[in-house]
């Protein structure tokens, strides 16, 4: 069963060692990346089945304060990573489905959550839209690798 929480100090080890698909690495960066540049207003997640770690997440609570298109209240999902082993086998569109019930509870103050996917990364684009994201039709050019998406789904 895929469970999501907010991720401990013992499990950086192990979330710095999970290798990305070469074909995400353009999209995505690598946990010691994101902790090393860390901010108040985010908060890191693990996606787990059992004991294993199999990826992680960021949640960004200002994410309505950093971009334009982001409506009032809206949380950020960003560089949501399954270790390359673990792609393929829907862990990440289960992951999302679970923190879409879970930031019901947890974010109760947002409406909603957005991110951005890259035009290219078209695995990505299907895991989110599995999960209930729809594309608001408009494009972020703000990305290192190209525009992008913007996704969204309203938390009810």
């Amino acid at each position: 069963m895929i469970t999501i929480r907010k991720a401990k100090l013992r499990d950086y080890s192990t979330l710095m060692e999970l290798e990305i698909d070469p074909s995400q690495e353009t999209f995505v960066s690598g946990f010691g990346d994101l902790y090393k540049n860390r901010a108040p207003e985010q908060d890191f997640y693990v996606v787990n089945e059992g004991k294993e770690l199999l990826g992680f997440f960021v949640i960004d609570k200002a994410f309505d304060k950093k971009f334009t298109f982001a409506e009032k209240n809206e949380l950020g999902l960003r560089n949501l990573v399954i270790g390359k082993q673990y792609q393929g086998k829907g862990y990440g569109t289960l992951a999302m489905k679970r923190l879409l019930v879970y930031v019901y509870g947890a974010y109760s103050d947002s409406s909603s959550i957005c991110l951005t996917v890259n035009k290219k990364n078209i695995h990505a684009y299907r895991c989110y839209e599995k999960a209930g994201f729809i594309d608001t039709d408009t494009f972020y050019f703000g990305g290192d690798a190209g525009p992008q998406h913007i996704m969204r789904k309203k938390i009810s």
